[in-house]
């Protein structure tokens, strides 16, 4: 059966022995067209998202992100993003303040991936994430001495970063 749907993705679908549908095959596995016209495209290797969230306020992102895996990079500049990733590769992720003098970057939260990454904070600059499901990260950066007048003011409560 897995053979058969394997076939049938490709376009290709064998029901019997004859001549016509070897042929077919034959030509469809030596990279030849053997599906009819209008017929389904081969499958392209599969991709997991890596969606890539970055601290940002009134339209200002604070930071931007660049992935990069299997010799492609990709920069993540707007508050939100995805970067499709062949599943099973490891993402080499680092990141840029816009200004780190006035917003400083903090860390990393990392979540999804069946749970491997479980609101896992990271606090390296650039980190490695390996990618085998859906997976999320988050650049957070800080706004240099806000944490301390905030928590001042709200009575010694910590401010707190909105997650996923």
């Amino acid at each position: 059966m897995r053979s058969l749907t394997a076939l049938a993705v490709t376009g290709v679908l064998l029901t019997g022995c004859g001549a016509g549908a070897a042929s077919a095959a034959g030509t469809a596995a030596a990279g030849g067209s053997g599906a009819k016209p209008g017929a389904a495209a081969p499958a392209k290797a599969h991709t997991c998202p890596l969606q890539v969230r970055i601290t940002s306020t009134g339209g200002s992102t604070w930071g931007s992100v660049t992935a990069t895996f299997a010799g492609k990079t990709q920069v993540v500049r707007s508050a939100s993003g995805s970067v499709a990733v062949p599943c099973g590769r490891t993402v080499s992720l680092a990141q840029k303040a816009v200004s780190s003098k006035t917003w400083p970057f903090s860390g990393w939260l990392v979540s999804g991936d069946h749970g491997r990454y479980a609101g896992k904070r990271m606090k390296a600059k650039t980190i490695q994430v390996k990618v085998d499901a859906a997976t999320q990260v988050q650049a957070q950066y800080r706004l240099r001495g806000a944490a301390a007048a905030v928590s001042a003011k709200a009575g010694g409560a910590k401010a707190s970063t909105k997650a996923w």
